[in-house]
């Protein structure tokens, strides 16, 4: 769901009132009759011509320097004090060390007790909390904070992390479950691998290269060997890169990298999930050196 989706839902909690309805025919009545003001202009974004904090942070998002952004980070935060998102933004522009996972973790922790007191962590919302408007901004930050923990080589903190996030998430909206394999084929954690990828049942590309990587480090080549015949079936441009057959210039493979969108099963999803694998490069580089010659 974009930014501009999660606004549009803020706006309609505050037009109901936050009304409890009753089913979800008044839901789809409600909505409908608020996105026909909404589009018509009959219902501002905000009830005074005020920046408010979104409007803040959606000029952070798009400032052009790391300054401009941290200025309207400031800003965001001031005019909404609990401004997850800008909370985030402020704090990983301090950089990645000690001070930031510090900062970090107090964070989530005022938000969790938070959270805990309004009644989000009750039962009912275990499992769905990216489904729910308000705990989806400390989905996020808990997601920056395993991308930290990774980077300061913390993998068990990390590993920890992640399956607590899948437990509030199933659906896994911020694909969690990509990292968590990745971790698991570092750790040679076989059984957490093989319970991830059955709970989700998942062939992609940067579910299935771990795997295939946990395997070959564990001696297991014909599990390995069967991974990669499933890879090679749903992504021929993997194999292709493998045989040298399709070959990618540095400015190719950055242009992917730095925008961050890939098309399933194509060389994008490859590039994508080799940098997003670097915390074993070593096994990696091996690895397809093995492919090259034993399974092409």
């Amino acid at each position: 769901m974009s930014r501009e989706t999660e606004k549009v839902l803020k706006e309609f909690h505050k037009y109901t009132g936050n009304k409890v309805f009753e089913n979800e025919d008044e839901v789809n009545k409600a909505m409908s009759e608020f996105l026909g003001k909404y589009n018509a202009g009959l219902i501002s974004k905000n009830n005074s011509s005020k920046m408010s904090a979104d409007d803040y942070l959606d000029m952070a998002y798009d400032a052009e320097t790391p300054e401009e952004s941290l200025e309207y980070a400031k800003k965001a935060l001031k005019e909404d004090r609990n401004c997850l998102d800008a909370k985030l933004l402020i704090i990983q522009s301090e950089g990645i060390n000690e001070i930031t996972k510090k900062q970090l973790e107090d964070v989530i922790k005022g938000e969790t007790k938070r959270l805990e007191k309004e009644g989000y962590f009750d039962d009912e919302n275990i499992g769905h909390f990216y489904g729910i408007l308000e705990t989806r901004p400390y989905m996020r930050v808990r997601a920056a904070y395993i991308d930290l923990l990774i980077i300061l080589s913390k993998y068990r903190k990390a590993v920890s992390e992640c399956e607590d996030l899948l437990r509030l998430n199933e659906n896994d909206n911020l694909g969690i479950r990509d990292n968590l394999m990745v971790l698991y084929a570092m750790l040679e954690d076989l059984a957490g691998a093989k319970a991830l990828y059955n709970k989700y049942k998942e062939d992609s590309f940067g579910m299935l290269y771990p795997l295939a990587v946990l395997y070959y480090r564990l001696d297991d080549y014909n599990k390995a060997k069967s991974v990669v015949r499933k890879i090679f079936k749903n992504n021929k441009d993997f194999r292709s890169f493998m045989a040298g057959e399709l070959v990618l210039s540095e400015e190719d493979t950055n242009n992917i990298i730095s925008s961050g969108m890939y098309r399933p099963n194509t060389i994008e999803e490859v590039v994508l999930t080799f940098r997003d694998n670097s915390v074993m490069v070593d096994a990696m580089n091996s690895f397809n050196d093995w492919v090259s010659e034993e399974c092409l």
